[in-house]
C-alpha cells in the first residue's frame, strides 16, 4: 500500500514532470528574462517565479498528502485521519453509510474506492494522477485543483513572456536585438532566437493540455461531481446510446417493412435512408424514445407499488410484534417495566 506519491514505484510521467518543471525554469532565467529590457523583465521574472512557486507548493501538498478512507486509516493504524475534520457529535461518523471493501478487509464510507495503483480505498475518490503518482481524494482534492490553476499560470507566463520577446526582436526593437546578440558573449543571436521558438512550440502544446484539464475540472465543480462520477455517467450515456440505436435500428425495419407491405414505396425509402441520415426529421428515434420512456414509467410504477406492499406487511409484522399473548390466550400489549 502506498501512502503518497513520494513512495516508489514511481512512473514515468511523474519523473518527467520532475525534469520539465526545471527546464522551463532554467529556459526562462537564462534564455528569455536577460535578453528582454529590464521594464519588461523584472515583472515579468518576478511574476513567472512566483506562479512556479505555487505550482510547486501546490503540487508537493497533493502528491504528498494521504487521502485514504478514514475508516480504513483507523483500522489500520487504530488512530483517525490526521486531515480528518472532527465534529462536535461523536456519532456523526457512525451516521455515515458505509460498504464493505473485500479488498481491504473492513469497512470502509460509501463514496471511497479503491485505487488499484495505490492499493487502497480512497475518501471521496476523485482520480489517481500519473503526474503526481497520488490519488486525488476528499483530503487533497482542493490543493490538485490548485496545482492545475497555478501550473496553467505558470505556462502561461512563459508563453506570453516568449510572444513579447519573440514581437520585439522580429519587431526590430534595437535594445532586443543586441541583448540577444551579446547574451553568454555568443554574438550569435539566431541560436537564442531559436531557442526561444522551439520553448514556445512546447510550452504551448503543455499549455493547451493544462487548459482542457482546467476547464473540465471546473465543468466538475459547478456539477458538484468527481471525476470518476463523470466517468460513470458517460459510460453509461454511451451504453444508453447504444440500446437506443439498436432499438431504432430493429423499429427502423418493422416501419420499413409496413410501409412496403402497404404500398407506400416513398415512405419505405424516406424512413430506411432519408430519415436514417437526417436524425432531426426521423421520426423512429422520438417514437422509440417515447417507448422507452413509457416502459420505464410502468417499470417504477409497478417497483413503487411493490415498495408500498413491502412497507405495508413491514408494519403488519412490526404491530403483531407489539402484542404478545398471555397464558390466558387472550392478547394483551406488550410493554417493558423497569425495577
Amino acid at each position: 500500500m502506498r501512502t503518497n506519491g513520494l513512495q516508489k514505484p514511481y512512473n514515468g510521467m511523474q519523473i518527467t514532470t520532475w525534469i520539465l518543471f526545471p527546464v522551463l525554469i532554467a529556459q526562462f532565467c537564462l534564455f528569455l528574462s536577460p535578453n528582454l529590457p529590464i521594464a519588461i523583465s523584472i515583472p515579468a521574472t518576478l511574476l513567472f517565479l512566483a506562479f512556479g512557486a505555487m505550482s510547486l507548493y501546490y503540487g508537493y501538498t497533493t502528491t504528498k498528502t494521504d487521502s485514504i478512507d478514514p475508516k480504513l486509516h483507523q483500522h489500520l493504524y487504530n488512530t483517525p485521519h490526521p486531515c480528518r475534520k472532527v465534529s462536535g457529535d461523536d456519532n456523526d461518523e457512525d451516521r455515515e453509510k458505509t460498504k464493505y471493501c473485500w479488498v481491504c478487509q473492513t469497512n470502509v464510507y460509501e463514496n471511497s474506492m479503491h485505487c488499484k495503483y495505490c492499493d487502497k480505498c480512497v475518501a471521496t475518490f476523485d482520480h489517481h494522477c500519473m503526474w503526481l503518482n497520488n490519488c486525488v481524494g476528499e483530503y487533497n482534492y482542493s490543493f490538485f485543483y490548485k496545482t492545475v490553476w497555478s501550473t496553467f499560470l505558470f505556462i502561461a507566463s512563459h508563453i506570453i513572456s516568449l510572444i513579447i520577446y519573440l514581437s520585439l526582436y522580429f519587431g526590430g526593437h534595437v535594445k532586443t536585438k543586441d541583448l540577444s546578440g551579446s547574451w553568454l558573449g555568443a554574438e550569435v543571436p539566431e541560436i537564442i532566437v531559436g531557442f526561444n521558438i522551439g520553448f514556445l512550440v512546447l510550452t504551448a502544446s503543455a499549455g493547451v493540455l493544462v487548459l482542457q484539464l482546467l476547464f473540465f475540472h471546473i465543468s466538475l465543480r459547478r456539477e458538484g461531481i468527481t471525476t470518476y462520477q463523470f466517468i460513470i455517467r458517460d459510460g453509461q450515456n454511451k451504453r444508453d446510446k447504444w440500446h437506443l440505436m439498436q432499438k431504432v435500428k430493429q423499429r427502423r425495419g418493422v416501419e420499413v417493412k409496413r410501409a412496403q407491405n402497404d404500398g407506400k414505396c416513398v415512405t419505405a425509402c424516406w424512413i430506411g435512408l432519408g430519415a436514417k441520415y437526417c436524425k432531426l426529421c426521423d421520426p423512429i428515434i422520438p417514437m422509440v424514445k417515447e417507448e422507452m420512456a413509457e416502459l420505464q414509467s410502468n417499470i417504477d410504477e409497478d417497483s413503487s407499488s411493490v415498495n408500498v406492499a413491502e412497507d405495508e406487511k413491514k408494519s403488519d409484522r412490526e404491530d403483531s410484534d407489539q402484542l404478545r399473548p398471555t397464558s390466558s390466550g387472550n392478547s394483551t400489549l406488550n410493554t417493558d417495566v423497569t425495577n
